[in-house]
C-alpha cells in the first residue's frame, strides 16, 4: 500500500473536509491487495479526504515527487484527470 506521500504532512491536517464539501481534496491509495486498498480508502474518507484509487503498487510512481499530482491539493475529479494524464505519459 502507498498513499499519503503525495501531500505534505501539514496539508493532511489543513485540508481535511467533511464528506461532500465542494473543496474536499483527494488522496490516492495505490496497492496490489483490493481489500487493503478498500480499507485504506475508507480510512482516507474518515480522515476527511476523497479516496481516488491509483492502481497497483507498480503504478505508484504517480505519487512520487515530480509527478502530475505530487504536492497538489486536487479534488477527486482533478485527481482522476491528472492520474489519467500520468498513465498516458508513462
Amino acid at each position: 500500500m502507498k498513499t499519503f506521500n503525495h501531500l505534505g504532512y501539514h496539508q493532511i491536517e489543513d485540508l481535511a473536509r467533511p464528506a461532500a464539501a465542494p473543496d474536499r481534496v483527494a488522496l490516492a491509495p495505490s496497492g496490489d491487495d483490493p481489500a487493503a486498498v478498500a480499507a485504506v480508502a475508507d480510512f482516507i474518507d474518515r480522515l476527511g479526504f476523497d479516496p481516488v484509487p491509483a492502481g497497483q503498487l507498480a503504478d505508484s510512481a504517480a505519487l512520487q515527487p515530480e509527478s502530475v499530482i505530487f504536492g497538489a491539493p486536487l479534488t477527486a475529479e482533478a485527481m482522476r484527470r491528472r492520474l489519467a494524464i500520468g498513465a498516458r505519459a508513462a
